[in-house]
């Protein structure tokens, strides 16, 4: 009845009804760990930072959503020592439409693996967790190739996937990909080393006035990174995902710190699903798609939330 703009204006009343219930299920189980104010920072940061700037239900967007369910449900798992196998179940069933919407995040699956052994020393414990996850998977890929066999022959099948993989659009080679995303990190780096000054000399500034603790710097350096993100957003006219210091600033600080310094049960939980995994995720769909450097910048936004978590336990120490 409404054409091709009614079409346009629903997928995208649907996807922002889904990223919002979602961002209700992230602000809540942020306000269970860190402050209501910091809570609904973190949560109003990653609801504005989608991959294309649009809400519709496209594959990028599919993915940050099913990586968000994917991390929550095994936080909830893990946080409850695993004794409600469904979490687990919903982990597996969200990375199965992960990788359906991304095949890139194939690359979680052995992250997955990773994650359990870390957490789990009992072999039983292990291998039920292994089912419950793995099982979503193989339902949903054997429903998948009965579905397209019921709809083509084999030949056909073959043909296709040959279409598939001579897309002009992600024929280039990891090399050529890597080369890009080469100049593009070189140009972030410069942001970085830029806030990272002005962080120093402010901390240095204020570190006797408000007592500030080396914990303080990642507040002051985060601070500075969103300060400079808005005067670029208003001085240059740039792509809005540039540079994005913030999230690149919070996955790799959370990457280093966290694989040199002694961990709890708790804090190796946080480590491996908001460091580990949006890490992975994030060199997946750039190694393995079409997707440009800056605009996969997103995939690493769940790392805020572990940067949230590290405050408050650094604060928790001192």
């Amino acid at each position: 009845v409404f054409g091709l703009n009614g079409v346009v204006i629903f997928s995208r009343a649907v996807g922002m009804v889904i990223h919002s219930v979602l961002m209700v299920f992230l602000y809540k189980f942020l306000k269970k760990r860190v402050s209501k104010t910091i809570a609904l920072s973190v949560t109003g940061i990653i609801a504005l930072t989608v991959p294309k700037l649009m809400f519709t239900p496209d594959y990028s967007n599919l993915l940050m959503w099913f990586l968000l369910i994917y991390i929550l449900a095994l936080t909830k798992y893990y946080s409850d020592e695993g004794r409600n196998k469904i979490y687990m179940v919903l982990a597996g069933l969200a990375l199965m439409l992960g990788v359906f919407s991304y095949p890139a995040l194939l690359i979680l699956v052995p992250v997955t693996v990773y994650i359990a052994v870390r957490l789990r020393k009992n072999i039983k414990d292990l291998l039920m967790e292994a089912i419950c996850c793995a099982l979503p998977g193989i339902i949903g890929l054997t429903a998948f190739l009965i579905f397209l066999r019921s709809r083509m022959s084999f030949p056909e099948i073959k043909q296709n996937i040959g279409y598939l993989l001579s897309d002009g659009s992600h024929s280039a080679g990891i090399g050529v990909r890597m080369k890009e995303h080469l100049v593009s990190l070189e140009t972030v780096l410069v942001f970085l080393l830029i806030y990272a000054s002005v962080s120093f000399l402010l901390f240095f500034i204020l570190k006797k006035k408000l007592r500030l603790t080396p914990v303080n710097f990642i507040l002051v350096m985060t601070g500075v990174s969103y300060a400079g993100q808005f005067v670029v957003w208003i001085a240059l006219d740039r792509y809005i995902h540039f540079p994005r210091v913030d999230v690149l600033f919070a996955a790799f600080y959370l990457l280093f710190y966290g694989a040199f310094r002694k961990k709890n049960r708790q804090e190796t939980a946080d480590y491996l699903l908001y460091t580990l995994v949006p890490v992975a995720s994030y060199i997946g769909v750039c190694l393995f798609t079409n997707h440009p450097f800056l605009a996969s910048t997103p995939f690493l936004s769940y790392s805020l939330i572990g940067l949230a978590l590290n405050i408050k336990e650094n604060k928790e120490k001192k």
